[in-house]
């Protein structure tokens, strides 16, 4: 009961003796209208509050993004930039084709972030949280990810030469077509890393987890694989032309069809005996088929080439 209704009965209640029933329903009905009239005003109140909130919200995020976009490239430390950054993440916004050159973001959490086409040339981003962020054609020359956690994210056409990676974290990342001319990947987690058709030049994979990698067609030359877990990795089609395989573990590694690669440079490898070199395309299944006959042949043929023996044998205890 509410309104005219609820205020006669509560004046009739004065003159006439009323049940305790229906006393009780009088009171209830009264404690109702008036928390309903209660809400109401919070409404009324309440939602202008919240308008207010997000419209300076807004205002405050679109600010980060002009401080964002016109910090001086050469500066490091732009006054305001590491806080703005963290807002607008915070706020769930895109970075895409933002200038970060020269930023300094060591520590920062970047995960998820949506990093498309940004400039991070000569960043600083030591530790840096990018799990499953995106840095599809992302600029990332002479940046430092040193120990940065890059799980799972999108590099694929990146440029990232002359980047320093060294234990990094780059497990099942995309960095097929990406730049990794003269990189640091010292001691980086690449496993089921996806390295298609890019480019490592003179890069430096010594000690790097590579099982599962795929390289196909990948850019290899003169790169540094000392001591490099490659177990089941797929070099298949890849340019091997001067790699220093030293030490580097072949065992189950696909090498079929590879240009460059010579005898020796297979022997200096540890468990090259055990990898697979002769193979053919099923354009059907779209997969590589071993040809295992063809294969126990050529590595046969390995061991009777007594010219192409390494002087001194590689240390293969690591792999035992």
């Amino acid at each position: 009961m509410q309104g005219r209704r609820l205020k006669e009965c509560r004046q009739k209640q004065q003159s006439l003796k009323l049940s305790t029933l229906a006393l009780e329903f009088l009171e209830k009905s009264a404690k109702h209208q008036f928390r309903s009239r209660v809400q109401a005003v919070g409404l009324f109140l309440i939602i202008p509050i919240i308008g207010t909130y997000f419209g300076f919200r807004e205002i405050q995020l679109n600010a980060d993004k002009r401080l964002l976009q016109n910090c001086p490239e050469q500066k490091e430390n732009c006054s305001g930039r590491r806080e703005a950054l963290e807002r607008l993440i915070k706020a769930g916004k895109s970075l895409a084709y933002f200038n970060l050159n020269n930023a300094n973001l060591n520590n920062v959490n970047l995960n998820d972030t949506n990093l498309t086409s940004a400039n991070l040339n000569n960043a600083k981003l030591n530790n840096v949280n990018l799990d499953n962020a995106n840095l599809n054609n992302a600029k990332l020359n002479n940046a430092n990810l040193t120990s940065a956690n890059l799980n799972n994210a999108n590099l694929n056409n990146a440029n990232l030469n002359n980047a320093n990676l060294s234990d990094a974290n780059l497990n099942k990342a995309n960095l097929s077509d990406a730049n990794l001319n003269k990189a640091d990947l010292t001691s980086a987690n690449l496993i089921y890393a996806n390295l298609n058709k890019a480019d490592l030049n003179k890069a430096d994979l010594s000690l790097a987890k590579l099982i599962y990698a795929n390289l196909t067609s990948a850019n290899l030359n003169n790169v540094f694989l000392f001591l490099a877990n490659l177990t089941s990795a797929n070099l298949t089609s890849a340019n091997l032309n001067k790699a220093d395989l030293n030490g580097a573990n072949l065992r189950n590694a696909y090498l079929i069809d590879t240009k460059n690669l010579t005898p020796a440079q297979i022997k200096s490898a540890c468990n090259w005996d055990v990898g697979f070199y002769k193979g053919y395309y099923d354009d059907e299944k779209e997969e590589w088929i071993i040809d295992e006959e063809a294969n126990k042949a050529y590595i046969e043929e390995l061991k009777q080439d007594k010219f192409s023996d390494p002087k001194t044998p590689p240390d293969c205890s690591k792999w035992e």
